[in-house]
């Protein structure tokens, strides 16, 4: 049984800022899924050097184990203000899901199973404590919604769910981004 799953991105910065702090990682193989929201603290250049840093640490470590990747972009990304970040894993013939996620950067489900993936305080390059990554099982018409704290989360995903995954995160971007803050989010449907 293999899976299929659609991916939606959508990202940008501060209005009136030319860096983004907000930052998206995919490597997609043909066994596994990786995504990972990544925001920068604050925003502007600093928090766009941060972010960068981690996905440059991500791309070469992409299929290492979540918590011996999030130990490792610790360390790596350290010279900068740190970043808080959300990492899904998705293996394409069982479905299988891993998540791991350090700071504020939300995660939200929609589907017939349960799935309740819960993030750890700190921050990645900081002030990082004990990584701890979760497991759960995706099934066809599943929803999963990562957002980074720029975007509101008074949204109802149940009313989104029927949507395609671009759709939904083109959506989330123009209606609840804040005016204050980068936002990014990205979108998994199965």
């Amino acid at each position: 049984m293999s899976v299929r799953i659609e991916l939606g991105t959508a990202i940008r910065a501060l209005p009136g800022e030319r860096a983004c702090g907000d930052a998206i990682a995919v490597h997609d193989s043909k066994d596994l899924l990786f995504t990972a929201l990544i925001d920068g603290l604050g925003h502007g250049p600093g928090a766009a050097r941060a972010s960068i840093a981690a996905c440059e640490y991500i791309a070469d470590h992409w299929r290492e184990p979540l918590d011996r990747l999030i130990e490792g972009c610790d360390r790596a990304i350290r010279p900068t203000r740190g970043v808080v970040m959300t990492i899904v894993t998705i293996e394409r013939e069982t479905g299988r899901v891993r998540h791991a996620a350090v700071g504020n950067v939300e995660l939200k489900y929609h589907g017939a199973g349960e799935i309740h993936l819960l993030t750890s305080p700190g921050v990645v390059g900081t002030r990082l404590r004990k990584v701890v990554v979760r497991e759960a099982q995706l099934r066809p018409g599943d929803t999963l919604v990562m957002f980074t704290d720029g975007i509101s989360s008074r949204f109802d995903l149940s009313t989104l769910a029927g949507r395609g995954a671009q759709e939904i995160a083109d959506f989330l971007l123009a209606n609840h981004a804040k005016e204050h803050d980068d936002a990014g989010c990205v979108v998994i449907r199965s």
